[in-house]
């Protein structure tokens, strides 16, 4: 499946689920400087703008340059959420959640972020009966205790598929999330 149909299939979900349609790609220039970035697209929600990216190259690069842009180009941070979705199920969304979390707390990025991968996501909406309750669960699982969770669940997973038994999972998780 490529990134576009995978992006489609993220917004078919939304608009089975919620009506929700004309989910599209949203440009973002910065004509000064030539430069440009993309969402791939975005739902106003309760005076907030979600900015959805869908991941498919589970690239934390490319979505730490992305925020970091759209830090830049956006001037009003307060009444905007990055929601970046992974979009394959191999990928640790710890490794994002720390560089976009560096990027917040030591390159003065203000627009919030809460990201996902393709299951969270899915189960999300798949548990909501309104878009209402979407967006209160969205925000419920933004937390790094959250992200945390999820990751360790499929780092299990991943181990007892290969026969690796783990004393704890603390010995999997990079360095920056089990410092106290």
């Amino acid at each position: 499946m490529n990134s576009f149909s995978k992006e489609n299939e993220l917004k078919e979900l939304f608009y089975k689920k919620f009506k929700i349609k004309n989910l599209a790609m949203q440009k973002l220039p910065l004509i000064k400087y030539k430069v440009e970035t993309a969402i791939d697209f975005q739902i106003e929600f309760d005076g907030k703008t979600y900015l959805f990216e869908v991941d498919t190259y589970n690239t934390a690069k490319v979505l730490f340059g992305q925020y970091l842009l759209l830090n830049n180009f956006i001037i009003d941070p307060e009444k905007y959420i990055y929601v970046p979705v992974h979009y394959n199920s191999k990928f640790n969304i710890i490794h994002s959640f720390n560089h976009l979390d560096y990027a917040s707390k030591k390159l003065g990025c203000k627009i919030p972020f809460i990201i996902f991968d393709q299951d969270s996501i899915k189960r999300i909406i798949k548990k909501s009966k309104t878009i209402a309750d979407f967006f209160e669960l969205l925000h419920a699982h933004n937390t790094l205790e959250t992200v945390k969770q999820n990751a360790e669940t499929k780092i299990k997973h991943r181990l007892r598929k290969r026969k690796i038994s783990i004393k704890t999972f603390k010995d999997y998780l990079p360095n920056s999330l089990t410092k106290e």
